[in-house]
């Protein structure tokens, strides 16, 4: 988590934006063994995490991800709570 964490910092600093998302994972997140997928939104002074989750394969499998990280800069937007 901390690198999808210092990840998140990294890209919200270098695109000089209000937020900076970023989503870690194996490179097969589907795999028996894979570690989980973890995600991270960077706001200026703190950084939000979202729960991990175990990745899924194919093209559903990666948009599914990315649905999870982009309900979390929506739930930030709209100040609902993180889940």
């Amino acid at each position: 988590q901390e690198v999808a964490d210092a990840a998140a910092e990294a890209v919200r600093c270098s695109h000089a934006a209000d937020l900076g998302l970023a989503v870690i994972g194996p490179a097969d997140p589907a795999a028996p063994d894979a570690p989980p997928v973890y995600f991270a939104l960077a706001t200026e002074g703190q950084v939000l995490r979202a729960e991990s989750r175990r990745g899924r394969s194919g093209v559903a499998g990666r948009g599914w991800l990315m649905h999870l990280a982009l309900d979390l800069v929506r739930r930030n937007v709209l100040g609902l709570p993180i889940r």
